[in-house]
């Protein structure tokens, strides 16, 4: 009985861990658009920028990675709508690309080939026969997410993206950091835009994923087998609503093989 208990105990405590074993960190968008190709930049409680997720932040993840939120926004590139506007998550110390350095650091992001007709000409964007994009965003052969429009550029449907870093990824970007002559370490996350503003990211446990994730601005365009139009955040709530269900049910049973033998 006691062995029982035990397994039902430890059954429990899983998935309740699962989706609350971490303290996620939400940082503050700074309010102002850095410009374009330029690393947007967060504002902490005191009032002082700084542009990337310090390796602090990633060290509580360094086993097992994590997942990174982005609440986003767009603004005109030359003074005007652009019909792509990209994203780059790089490593703080030297801006590599994380995508083009190791294409396994990051999952959750459709692959080139997903959105691209010729993964040799980044012009050539898969869509549908209706003129539609077959994803609404995916990567690029040089490590840049690239985002679509619905329109001309004025409209989106996408304002959240959410992302997993791989363990490795979180090692690599630690390892990668530098000590400066006052102590401090610099290195982590940053990214690399161009007509995007991040409003605020949070780092948090993985989540679900799908590498053919996309969010097509027509879901009823196109063929029925071109994509997948659920996006990682769905996955990311079914996976939490799963895991909750199941320790309510394995703490149920707990407490009912308790009442019996105490009966």
């Amino acid at each position: 009985m006691k062995k029982i208990l035990a397994s039902i105990a430890a059954l429990a405590m899983a998935a309740t861990m699962a989706t609350s074993a971490f303290a996620a960190t939400t940082l503050t968008g700074y309010e102002e658009y850095p410009g374009d190709w330029k690393a947007p930049q967060f504002v902490d409680a005191e009032g002082a920028l700084f542009e990337n997720v310090s390796t602090d932040i990633l060290s509580e993840y360094v086993d097992t990675g994590c997942s990174i939120t982005l609440d986003i926004s767009y603004h005109k590139i030359a003074n005007k709508w652009s019909n792509r506007y990209i994203i780059a998550p790089c490593n703080a110390n030297g801006w590599e690309k994380l995508y083009a350095t190791d294409a396994s650091y990051i999952t959750g992001i459709p692959a080139p080939e997903v959105g691209l007709e010729d993964t040799t000409n980044e012009n050539s964007q898969a869509k549908y026969d209706d003129g539609s994009y077959v994803t609404q965003y995916y990567f690029k052969p040089d490590g840049f997410i690239q985002i679509n429009p619905t329109t001309d550029g004025s409209e989106w449907v996408l304002e959240t993206l959410s992302f997993n870093l791989s363990a490795e990824a979180v090692k690599y970007l630690i390892d990668n950091a530098v000590v400066n002559d006052d102590g401090s370490v610099y290195g982590g996350l940053l990214f690399q835009t161009a007509g995007v503003k991040i409003d605020s990211l949070t780092v948090d446990a993985p989540i679900a994923v799908d590498e053919n994730t996309g969010v097509n601005p027509d879901p009823n365009a196109g063929s029925e087998d071109a994509g997948d139009d659920n996006d990682s955040d769905d996955n990311a709530d079914t996976g939490a609503e799963a895991g909750l269900a199941l320790a309510g049910i394995a703490l149920a049973a707990a407490a009912v093989v308790a009442t019996k033998k105490n009966k």
